[in-house]
C-alpha cells in the first residue's frame, strides 16, 4: 500500500467557497485562504485527516468516513505497530 497520494500541481480543483472558482492544485491553499476571508458568512469545517478538505458541518461524518487521506494515517499506525525498538 502507498502511504503518500501525490496529485499533479497542474490540475484544477474546486473552490469549497465558490463552485465557479477553478483552482489550480499548487495555488489551492492560498486560494482557499483569501477565499474563506473573503467570505466569512460561508462557513465551511476542515477535515481532520488533510486540512485542505473544506466542506459543510453536515457533510464531515460522511466525508471523514470517505476520504481517501485517512488511508495514509491508518497507513502510518499500521508502520508504527510493527516497528520494534
Amino acid at each position: 500500500m502507498s502511504l503518500f497520494i501525490f496529485n499533479d500541481p497542474d490540475n484544477f480543483w474546486m473552490c469549497p467557497f465558490d463552485p465557479n472558482h477553478k483552482v489550480l492544485a499548487k495555488r489551492f491553499q492560498y486560494h482557499l485562504v483569501r477565499c474563506a476571508k473573503a467570505n466569512p458568512t460561508i462557513r465551511r469545517v476542515k477535515c481532520v485527516f488533510n486540512a485542505s478538505h473544506l466542506m459543510r458541518p453536515d457533510e464531515l461524518i460522511k466525508h471523514m468516513s470517505t476520504c481517501p487521506d485517512s488511508a495514509v494515517l491508518s497507513g502510518l499506525a499500521k508502520l508504527g505497530m510493527y516497528t520494534t525498538f
